[in-house]
């Protein structure tokens, strides 16, 4: 029997270590903020910046970014005094040292992690990365000398909590039904999140209460939101509002074989929902068969797999398949696969 391997703390006990140690003035050689929350990377590099040069000015603050960082001029600089302040902090922003290729991949970050036990006691570093390398001897460095904090992997709940926290904050109420949805639309980026929710709360302002039709009129409707939004003009056999919509999401550089896919995927999940409602499962059985929500379950696949028979769904789903198979064989165009479903399905009886 494998043995399962250990998690390490989970982003919030390490966060928590994190602010405590700031309070207290407790601050060590070096941090590694990694992952693809980069909103988190963004204001927790911003908070060490801040806690380790205190009063002073930002003389003693140094950034270096992108592939062409120099770690033997990082080195240099680190070996340089404080200027009138009792710390220097160097700050490493997305220079790939830490990934599986970058500036001089091994070489450079090994320097760095060799340097890391012998720098000066007022020389702080704050590294800001995408992805990392855990293997890499400057990892394991940064390990051993001072904290890691991995900005990734937030359950639903916590960006649930951090999300209703941006509303209240505006003084702004919203049902946990409309919640779901918003971050259906917005996806579990936080930066967008953010974005999303600042537009909102100034549409909604003198407001209490944020409304369905308030986040249909603000957020952006992230690409599987369109792509059910084409879906439905199918159904409703409007061919030239689904060609519309396909023109729309070409025009923002979205490539036809992930819309083909998505399509897909939407028409899979109407037969599924078609087919539940059948052996009369209510909107929470569905949901749970399916693995989404209910609130779409309810306001999206119900009412659209209510206006397709079974049949005919199947039909749709093998057009996906047979529009793939010949754009894959070379017969035809990712682009006219797509018109050609589009097309085809909007000409059918229901």
């Amino acid at each position: 029997m494998a043995v399962r391997k250990k998690e390490g703390p989970s982003f919030m006990a390490l966060q928590k270590q994190l602010n405590s140690e700031l309070k207290e003035e407790q601050f060590r050689r070096v941090y590694l903020l990694y992952g693809d929350q980069d909103y988190l990377r963004v204001q927790n590099r911003d908070r060490l910046k801040k806690a380790l040069l205190g009063d002073g000015d930002e003389m003693n603050l140094h950034v270096y970014s992108g592939a062409d960082t120099d770690i033997s001029a990082v080195i240099d600089q680190a070996e340089t005094l404080p200027f009138f302040a009792d710390r220097r902090v160097i700050v490493l922003d997305n220079t790939g040292i830490l990934g599986k290729s970058g500036p001089g991949s091994s070489d450079q970050g090994d320097t760095l992690a060799a340097y890391l036990p012998n720098a000066p006691e007022t020389t702080h570093f704050v590294i800001s990365e995408g992805s990392v390398d855990k293997r890499k001897k400057l990892y394991k460095a940064i390990e051993k000398e001072g904290l890691i904090l991995p900005c990734e992997n937030l359950d639903e709940e916590t960006i649930a909590r951090w999300t209703l926290s941006l509303f209240r904050r505006e003084q702004l109420s919203i049902s946990p039904e409309l919640l779901g949805y918003f971050l259906e639309l917005t996806g579990s980026d936080m930066f967008n999140i953010h974005m999303e929710a600042d537009k909102l709360c100034a549409f909604c302002h003198g407001r209490n209460m944020i409304t369905e039709k308030d986040i249909r009129a603000v957020c952006s409707l992230h690409l599987q939101d369109r792509i059910f939004e084409m879906i439905d003009a199918i159904v409703a056999k409007r061919p030239e509002r689904a060609l519309e919509i396909y023109m729309d999401l070409l025009a923002l550089q979205t490539k036809p074989q992930p819309i083909l896919a998505l399509m897909q995927r939407q028409f899979n999940l109407l037969l599924q929902v078609r087919e539940l409602m059948d052996l009369r499962m209510n909107e929470n059985e569905i949901a749970e068969r399916t693995g989404q929500k209910p609130y779409h379950i309810r306001k999206r696949y119900m009412p659209t797999a209510s206006r397709y028979g079974r049949q005919v769904l199947i039909a749709a789903l093998e057009d996906c398949i047979k529009a793939d198979q010949e754009y894959k064989s070379g017969r035809i165009t990712d682009q006219i696969a797509v018109e050609m479903v589009i097309v085809r399905q909007s000409q059918r009886k229901k």
